[in-house]
């Protein structure tokens, strides 16, 4: 099992903003079940969101990433420019034993 994040840095005054695309148009247009997360205590400036989901595989995020992610990061590019920054992980669930 995996886990994909997508972390999205956000000056302050933009957050809503950006919050409000995300749950009307990113997520309504999609069939995956994505979270929406703050992130308390960032280090960085400004507010980090943070949107994610559990995979079954690799090629799950791999598409992903195909299908969805050019969509998010047209919206920041196109809109905020250097005012919003983001990046991928992947993460694999390891077993507790």
């Amino acid at each position: 099992m995996y886990l994909y994040n997508i972390s999205v840095i956000i000056e302050d005054n933009l957050e809503d903003q950006v919050v409000t695309w995300l749950k009307k148009e990113f997520f309504t247009t999609s069939n995956i079940e994505f979270q929406l997360l703050s992130l308390m205590d960032s280090p960085h400036p400004g507010s980090t969101i943070c949107i994610q989901l559990q995979a079954p595989t690799a090629e799950v995020i791999t598409e992903i990433k195909n299908d969805h992610l050019p969509k998010l990061q047209t919206y920041i590019q196109e809109n905020f420019g250097e005012k919003v920054f983001l990046f991928d992980s992947v993460m694999e669930y390891l077993p507790k034993d």
